[in-house]
């Protein structure tokens, strides 16, 4: 139940700042799944890569001031 009220409050920030049309939300402790054995030295081993992926600060704000309201 919790995690069905986190869902829909993320959905509900993602369309507050206009990333509804986001094609993957990554969540803590999800798997990344272009993240293999066989690319790994090309994704997660190379610098900079975390910031290809990263979401934008507007996402990440409002979404730490939800969580904090709650």
């Amino acid at each position: 139940m919790l995690l069905l009220a986190f869902v829909a409050a993320v959905a509900g920030l993602l369309a507050a700042t206009g990333l509804a049309g986001a094609t993957a939300l990554i969540l803590p402790m999800a798997r990344y799944s272009n993240v293999t054995q066989a690319t790994i030295s090309s994704t997660i081993c190379k610098t900079g890569w975390t910031a290809t992926i990263r979401p934008p600060a507007s996402y990440t704000n409002a979404l730490k001031r939800a969580q904090l309201a709650e």
